[in-house]
C-alpha cells in the first residue's frame, strides 16, 4: 500500500501477474507495478501471487495489519502504529514530495477528481 496507494478495500480483488497486479477500487480497475519485495513478502506469507487476499474480508486486513504494527512497535522493530490508509497517506506523500504534480497523485491514487486530491493532501499538511 504504501507502495502503490491501493486502498484496502480492493486487496480481496488483487491479483498478481509477473510484475504487475490489477485490482478493483471504488467501482474501477486499478493497475500497476508489484515491487520485489512486495512479490517476496506474499510468498514468504504462504498466499497465493494470483489472488493473495481473496478469501479475506477488509476488515480482516486492516485488522492484520494493525495487529502487526503494534506486536512490531512494542518491540522497537518500528517507530510507530500504522494503519491501511496511513500508507496510502504514505504514498500520496511521498509522491507528491518526488513530483509536486497534483495531477499525478490524483490518477495514482485513484481519486474521481483533482480537488478530491487537493483536499487529500491539505489534510496531510501539504498545500497543492
Amino acid at each position: 500500500m504504501s507502495k502503490s496507494g491501493v486502498r484496502a478495500g480492493a486487496l480481496p480483488s488483487l491479483s498478481v501477474s509477473g510484475d504487475r497486479y490489477t485490482c478493483t477500487t471504488e467501482g474501477k480497475e486499478q493497475r500497476g507495478k508489484v515491487p520485489q519485495e512486495a512479490r517476496e513478502a506474499i510468498q514468504k506469507a504462504g498466499l497465493s501471487l494470483r489472488s493473495p487476499f481473496q478469501d479475506k474480508a477488509v476488515h480482516q486486513i486492516e485488522g492484520g495489519l494493525c495487529y502487526l504494527t503494534k506486536k512490531l512497535h512494542a518491540t522497537g522493530q518500528i517507530s510507530a502504529r500504522y494503519s491501511c490508509h496511513d500508507l496510502r497517506h504514505a504514498f500520496a506523500v511521498r509522491i507528491y514530495k518526488a513530483t509536486h504534480d497534483v495531477y499525478q497523485v490524483e490518477k495514482a491514487l485513484g481519486h474521481v477528481g483533482v480537488r478530491v486530491t487537493e483536499a487529500y493532501l491539505r489534510s496531510l499538511g501539504l498545500e497543492s
